[in-house]
């Protein structure tokens, strides 16, 4: 016999949200594991005594979310939960830490004559090389970014010990190990993009899955460029979301 669950009809909350919102609980507190199988629109309809649209509705909101995903013949079942980073601690970068915890993989450490890709964006780096570093962020054991950093030849001979720090640190956490150098602000550009073919081989996708694309520029407190990344976060794997406080 199934057990049902009542939802409020008065309460002024949309059923299929309330359904949405019970699954997710259970997914979140670990009642429902990643690779359980939702029980079936059938099941669900019984269990909240509601109709076969309100069970839709709820499941495709849970699979836009990333808590859910759907196997056409086999039904639903817990997907692995995504990576999420809180957007307001990227205004404040000299805190920002990771939500969850992310290691990298090192792909290349070497110094380039800055690309006309770069250039467009940091127009001082064109008198000297600059430091290449490419690295791909795992989140439980998924690659979930890829990241192209860039410093100034200058400044990289400071980084020539401080590799290994690369493969689990933010670049701001390891900037503040270095003396003499102090950061002061960030100027950050975000749009969505598609993989290329490099984006998608590193990061185990499809070429022209969704990816979004950050690009940071980094001022010390004597307004010079000391960092310029690009960061191609995974559209189906990454979340991030604003908090304010009043």
């Amino acid at each position: 016999m199934i057990q049902i669950i009542e939802v409020e009809f008065k309460s002024g909350i949309p059923l299929y949200i309330q359904i949405k919102n019970y699954i997710r609980e259970e997914i979140k507190n670990g009642t429902l594991k990643v690779g359980d199988k939702i029980p079936s629109e059938e099941l669900l309809c019984e269990k909240f005594n509601v109709s076969r649209i309100t069970v839709i509705r709820a499941l495709r909101d849970l699979v836009s979310e990333g808590f859910i995903i759907r196997k056409q013949g086999k039904g639903s079942f817990v997907d692995k939960p995504n990576y999420e980073e809180d957007l307001s601690k990227f205004a404040n970068f000299i805190h920002t830490s990771p939500s969850v915890k992310v290691e990298h993989k090192i792909l290349k450490w070497h110094l380039v004559k800055p690309s006309k890709e770069v250039l467009d964006k940091v127009k001082t780096f064109k008198y000297s090389s600059i430091l290449e570093i490419v690295r791909v962020g795992f989140h439980k054991g998924e690659a979930i970014a890829l990241e192209y950093i860039y410093i100034p030849k200058n400044i990289s001979q400071y980084f020539k010990n401080k590799r290994k720090l690369f493969e689990s640190k933010l670049v701001y956490d390891i900037y503040k190990t270095i003396p003499g150098i102090f950061l002061d602000n960030s100027r950050i550009f975000i749009k969505p993009v598609i993989a290329d073919k490099v984006q998608a081989k590193t990061l185990g996708i499809n070429i022209g899955d969704p990816l979004l694309l950050w690009e940071r520029i980094t001022f010390s407190k004597d307004k010079k460029v000391i960092e310029f990344s690009r960061f191609f976060a995974r559209g189906d794997k990454c979340n991030y979301y604003l908090e304010y406080h009043k």
